[in-house]
């Protein structure tokens, strides 16, 4: 197994408390899909936006960042895209509800 990217994630103070309540601790990524195809996708619904700071150096930024791809994480009760922002060591979350 390799190694592990570390982050803290922030949420917008108008977003709800229990919003990372049932986030697993460990989270893996399911699939990557290119930064053209989120940005030019229309969603129905609500999408929350959250900020990710890395505590740790890890070469798959620089990937995602090279590649122009975002990571699609599949969370129990939701799905967060992240993708690389502009500033260094900075992920953009958009989280979207899961399907019931």
């Amino acid at each position: 197994m390799g190694s592990k990217l570390v982050l803290q994630g922030y949420r917008n103070a108008t977003a709800s408390e229990k919003l990372a309540s049932d986030w697993p601790q460990t989270m893996q990524i399911v699939r990557l899909i290119s930064q053209d195809h989120m940005n030019n996708k229309q969603y129905n619904g609500k999408a929350d936006f959250l900020v990710f700071r890395t505590l740790n150096h890890h070469g798959f930024l620089a990937q995602l960042q090279e590649k122009k791809l975002c990571a699609v994480i599949q969370l129990p009760s939701q799905t967060l895209l992240l993708s690389v922002s502009d500033k260094a060591g900075r992920l953009i979350g958009m989280l979207f509800p899961g399907e019931k």
